[in-house]
């Protein structure tokens, strides 16, 4: 292989894994934030939460406006 073909490929691999990172963060954002309090979710807008908690699973399992789940 030339030289040029391998960095091209290798150019080529690296823009494709930037690309799926990207498109993986929200992903990753909405699981770590439905373990956050209501309140922290807009206002601590990192991946590592400060207060964990499983409110929004129970509150979510008993429904919402007498429909559950």
């Amino acid at each position: 292989m030339k030289a040029s073909t391998v960095v091209r490929h290798t150019l080529t691999h690296l823009f494709i894994i930037a690309l799926g990172l990207l498109m993986i963060y929200p992903i990753v954002w909405m699981i770590v934030s439905s373990f956050k309090p209501n309140n922290m979710i807009f206002s601590d807008p990192g991946l590592i939460p400060k207060a964990i908690t499983i409110e929004n699973y129970i509150s979510g399992w008993k429904g919402y406006a007498g429909v559950s789940f």
